[in-house]
């Protein structure tokens, strides 16, 4: 063992094959598992180092949340679609709030944020993220990292400290509580593959659910944990966070618009016109006359639009229609897995 000591790690003796050499060039007849308790053992009289060893966290009652994305296969609507699975952890309770998007996007980050926030009744003081581009510009030395100019602001609404791991596989650790949720969540609720008309409903009611579990070595359940840290949250504040973004689509002549090469029906009057578009991660919130006063769902330019939504993919929405008059899309939520759906063009 001590020649190959100074050796490239890749090319050092280990147990397993030093016990294939004691058969095969010595004919021993030893068994693996007492090779490798002498390797262990022999290891430590040498002083090499043994492995990492982790102490358990400890978080106070409403201090912090971690947050995670992850993956799972669903059907939907018949459709095999992956979807991408934001998870939110309490820290301290265990507390988990778990919604599923087509795309992992920063506009679909954070717009979960703050579902997420409303599901808990509160915000953490401080919530623990790796890297990912969603909040992160640029890694900096040690802790430091310029955080995206959206991320801030989001930030800044809800008022939390953000925490950033260490960079790549050294730091999964420093989050282990909502990476082993995503794991657990996805085998107790979406094991064998099911197939949902309203996804999003569901997996709330599966959130719910886990309230009544009790994690290992506590003596209280999750839902009796969180009633302690519930309190403790910082207070929502009296405006929901605003992540839609803009747009000013032109009407073609077949009465459609394009919005992130989407093609949707809107009113036949409005053809030919630019209509304002306010566009969120899983569907179009409102769509108003732009630089017209032709009336639209009942409002004119400069008047607050008459709630509406155009949905991409109804299957995940949570929220109910805020009001009947909607547009169909004539490319539906199949096209994330290639397929397209053709709707007519007229008015619901």
């Amino acid at each position: 063992m001590r020649p190959t000591a100074t050796r490239r790690r890749k090319q050092r003796h280990t147990a397993k094959r030093i016990h294939r050499r004691l058969v095969d060039e010595h004919g021993a007849e030893v068994a693996e598992t007492t090779v490798r308790d002498y390797v262990r053992a022999r290891k430590r009289q040498m002083g090499w180092p043994g492995g990492e060893v982790h102490v358990p966290q400890v978080h106070a009652p409403g201090a912090g949340a971690e947050v995670d994305w992850g993956q799972a296969q669903v059907e939907l609507a018949g459709v095999a679609v992956t979807v991408r699975l934001f998870v939110m952890r309490a820290s301290f309770s265990g507390a988990a709030f778990c919604q599923a998007s087509l795309v992992e996007t920063q506009q679909a980050f954070l717009e979960l944020h703050a579902q997420a926030f409303e599901w808990f009744g509160g915000v953490f003081a401080a919530v623990r993220f790796d890297n990912l581009t969603s909040a992160v510009k640029a890694v900096l030395k040690g802790r430091r990292r310029v955080e995206s100019d959206r991320f801030v602001a989001l930030r800044s609404h809800y008022l939390f400290a953000s925490e950033f791991t260490t960079p790549g596989i050294e730091g999964a650790h420093e989050k282990g509580g909502v990476e082993g949720e995503v794991g657990r969540f996805r085998r107790n609720h979406l094991v064998p593959v099911p197939s949902f008309t309203d996804l999003a409903e569901r997996l709330l009611g599966c959130c719910e659910s886990d309230l009544a579990r009790r994690i290992v070595g506590r003596q209280v359940t999750v839902g009796e944990a969180f009633a302690q840290e519930r309190p403790l949250l910082a207070a929502l504040p009296a405006e929901r966070f605003d992540a839609t973004e803009t747009a000013t689509p032109r009407v073609d002549s077949k009465s459609l618009v394009t919005v992130r090469q989407n093609r949707y029906s809107v009113p036949v009057a409005l053809a030919g016109l630019k209509v304002g578009a306010r566009i969120a991660a899983r569907e179009i919130p409102s769509a108003t006359p732009a630089r017209s006063s032709r009336s639209m769902s009942g409002c004119t330019a400069g008047s607050a639009p008459a709630p509406g939504s155009i949905t991409t993919s109804s299957c995940l929405s949570a929220s109910p229609a805020h009001s009947s008059t909607r547009w169909r899309s004539v490319r539906s939520a199949t096209a994330a897995t290639g397929r397209r759906s053709s709707t007519s063009s007229g008015r619901r």
